[in-house]
């Protein structure tokens, strides 16, 4: 991936992590927030650093991945992954969901989230093509 690539799918991560994680989930009270510095200071870990990294690596190796089998199925399987840490969080008391059934919604917009990031590549490789920059 080139440098203005990563740094644009990396920001468009975090914005979209983050107004979900702010306006749907705390704003409509679906997870409560653990009080305490060292909880918030992990959420924040993981919504600016640890889920864009983890979507930036999975379109590293979906470049490098020649079957178009294993480069379809690596957006989900990415989006697992995120899933994963996601629930880890939840299990080890940095959120709490407030209503049962609502931790569905985590997997869904994990997977969400990295079929996202890879649509909003794609349309960025598309306007630097038509400006003529191959990337």
């Amino acid at each position: 991936m080139h440098l203005f690539e990563l740094l644009f799918v990396w920001m468009t991560v975090v914005f979209v992590d983050d107004m979900y994680v702010a306006v749907l989930t705390l704003n409509l009270k679906w997870i409560q927030p653990a009080s305490g510095i060292e909880h918030g200071l992990v959420r924040c870990i993981y919504l600016q650093v640890l889920s864009p990294l983890l979507v930036v690596w999975g379109m590293t190796l979906a470049d490098r991945i020649r079957q178009w089998y294993w480069k379809a199925m690596l957006p989900a399987a990415t989006g697992v992954l995120i899933g994963l840490v996601q629930q880890h969080i939840t299990v080890s008391g940095v959120m709490r969901f407030v209503a049962d059934g609502k931790s569905s919604y985590n997997w869904l917009e994990s997977i969400l989230l990295v079929y996202y990031a890879f649509a909003v590549r794609s349309a960025y490789r598309t306007l630097m093509r038509k400006d003529g920059l191959r990337i």
